[in-house]
């Protein structure tokens, strides 16, 4: 081999070389190039997915304010119609109240104006009561006197109060005087009434039960002595006409609990 082809050869190889090298980097720019577009597909794909999430959160959380809403909705729809039902149930009652008033004498039926109660002895609770209310309502003194009790801690109220009125005034009261006189305060307030029931305590004592127009259900406590059911009047009840006695004597009305 002569020199020439030698260098001829060596340079044919030297291309080839080159060639080699320019594919096998040509290959490595596609790798990289792929990798690259494989990365921006994944990076496409993370964002879509979190953009997904992020419109179903939204869309979650407006079907929960719907959903909210339409329960209220239905919460207050609810209450309109209890409230309708409420006044047609008021308007109901109160109709029913002004007949009875009407045509009812008897305490014991329905509602009825306290001059309709009746002397009905002492033999039963709800009957001590109405002959209770009968007696008061008509200012028979003596009556009241004997168809109340005074608890222990109203007696020591009684004798506070007798002792400081005039001297000349003090022998004419007594507890079951002062007791009428609450009870005639008391009562003045109810425009008829009703007695609704007995709540049994024990042998000796009961609850008799009162319903009135416009007004909160009443109990009054009764108590069985030697000559029938009697209405039990508290110390409380006493006390609540201290300052109040000049004005009820003067025959003002005063509101009394």
């Amino acid at each position: 081999m002569n020199t020439r082809f030698l260098i001829r050869l060596a340079g044919l190889a030297a291309i080839a070389g080159l060639g080699f090298g320019l594919i096998f980097i040509h290959h490595e720019n596609q790798k990289i190039r792929q990798l690259i577009v494989d990365e921006q597909v994944r990076q496409l794909h993370r964002k879509t997915e979190r953009q997904a999430r992020i419109e179903a959160a939204k869309i979650a959380r407006t079907q929960a304010r719907h959903e909210e809403l339409i329960k209220v909705r239905r919460e207050v729809a609810d209450l309109e119609r209890t409230a309708e039902q409420w006044h047609a149930e008021k308007i109901a009652k109160a109709a029913k109240d002004a007949a009875a008033l009407l045509n009812n004498q008897d305490p014991f039926k329905d509602l009825t104006r306290l001059d309709n109660f009746q002397n009905a002895g002492r033999a039963t609770p709800s009957n001590g009561f109405q002959t209770f209310v009968w007696a008061v309502t008509k200012g028979e003194t003596q009556a009241v006197s004997a168809l109340c009790v005074l608890e222990d801690s109203a007696e020591e109220f009684v004798q506070a109060l007798i002792a400081e009125m005039p001297q000349g005034e003090r022998a004419e009261w007594t507890g079951g005087k002062l007791a009428g006189l609450f009870f005639q305060a008391k009562l003045s307030q109810y425009p008829a009434a009703q007695i609704t029931g007995e709540e049994r305590v024990d042998a000796q004592n009961v609850i008799v039960k009162l319903r009135a127009p416009g007004k909160p259900n009443e109990i009054f406590p009764m108590r069985l002595g030697a000559s029938g059911w009697q209405v039990v009047v508290s110390g409380q009840q006493i006390a609540a006409l201290k300052t109040k006695v000049p004005a009820l004597l003067s025959g003002d009305f005063v509101e009394l609990p």
